[in-house]
């Protein structure tokens, strides 16, 4: 059992997946009797806008709501962080920064299934990113799942010396040496 269970495996399952689901969809609404308006944002939805753009909510404004998030999260206020990067996450569901922040809040209380979810989310946004693979790799090693642990963090290793990044090649190089460690003093 891995953390990520219950993802798609590959590009194939997901398409079947939205295959499935579309047709469901459309017709719930459709059974729903919408309003004009709500169809209309519904439309924009599927024509690639974010609820942010269709609100008119800035990339500043958005910002500021990030900032107020992660202030939060340094103070420990995790639930209350939430209560932020939640709708934020909703308003702009491709904001990497967002999502990141969000994993971030799900680590900290150590529920490693659905941060490790997110950075997966994050890492399909910003792939070569070495701190997404670095907080992935913690989620799993938290789970005590040594193989995607090492996985994750010579993944992190190998994009953080690309990018020239020698704190993040040290964390990385420390993570490596953790899960080595732990994996021997489990006798996996």
């Amino acid at each position: 059992m891995s953390i990520l269970d219950g993802m798609p495996k590959d590009e194939a399952e997901l398409r079947r997946a939205i295959a499935f689901a579309v047709p469901i969809v459309e017709g719930a609404v459709r059974e729903m009797k919408l309003p004009e308006r709500i169809l209309s944002v519904l439309d924009e939805l599927k024509d690639g806008l974010s609820l942010a753009d269709i609100m008119g909510i800035t990339k500043e404004q958005r910002d500021g709501l990030l900032a107020h998030g992660m202030r939060l999260l340094q103070l420990g206020e995790i639930a209350k962080a939430r209560e932020v990067l939640i709708p934020l996450q909703q308003l702009e569901p491709m904001d990497e920064r967002t999502i990141y922040a969000l994993a971030t809040s799900y680590q900290l209380e150590g529920n490693y299934s659905i941060a490790g979810k997110l950075y997966v989310y994050f890492l399909a946004l910003d792939a070569t990113n070495p701190e997404g693979h670095l907080r992935l790799g913690e989620c799993f090693l938290g789970a005590k799942e040594y193989d995607n642990a090492e996985e994750s963090f010579d993944l992190a290793l190998a994009f953080a010396k690309d990018a020239g990044d020698a704190a993040c090649i040290a964390h990385a190089t420390k993570m490596l040496e953790m899960t080595r460690t732990a994996r021997a003093a489990n006798g996996s």
